[in-house]
């Protein structure tokens, strides 16, 4: 079946030219990599539901155990976009999984970074810390993971 591609028009018109990208919608009966590569060859500027697609394709793969593929899904809706807290989050974990503590912990500071009033950010960061020290030994990640712990509880007693 090919697939069948459509530029809806917005009010009766195309849609508008907003500085270096073009907001449009596209409407497929194909897969999503068909999307993104239409998107691709026509220059338009990946959109959230990218992110999104990357995220999950992610997940399955974490799931299946390919923590490499898994890793590549997500540093490509990172490059789509780097504010994307939950891909930020999906790497601490996985990253943390591989035995890339230093790079897990960057990712969970991002969460926190991007999301500096949740929480569960600050949470999952101590978690992340507490994890690099089991598998390393280093001390100093016990009183990081304290101190991101106290920042959650703190937050939460604000609320």
């Amino acid at each position: 079946m090919k697939p069948k591609l459509g530029l809806v028009l917005i009010n009766g018109r195309p849609p508008e030219r907003k500085g270096q990208h073009f907001v449009y919608y596209l409407f497929l009966e194909a897969s999503i990599e068909t999307a993104s590569k239409t998107t691709q060859i026509l220059g338009l500027r990946p959109t959230m539901s990218d992110t999104v697609t990357l995220y999950n394709e992610a997940d399955k793969l974490k799931d299946a155990g390919d923590l490499d593929g898994a890793v590549a899904k997500l540093q490509e809706a990172l490059e789509v976009d780097e504010t994307y807290s939950l891909a930020h989050a999906a790497l601490a974990v996985v990253e943390q999984k591989r035995g890339n503590h230093d790079q897990a912990i960057e990712h969970a500071k991002k969460v926190c970074d991007l999301e500096p009033n949740d929480a569960f950010s600050y949470t999952a960061l101590s978690v992340t810390y507490q994890r690099a020290y089991a598998g390393t030994g280093e001390m100093s990640y016990i009183q990081m993971a304290e101190d991101a712990m106290a920042k959650s509880r703190e937050m939460e007693m604000h609320r």
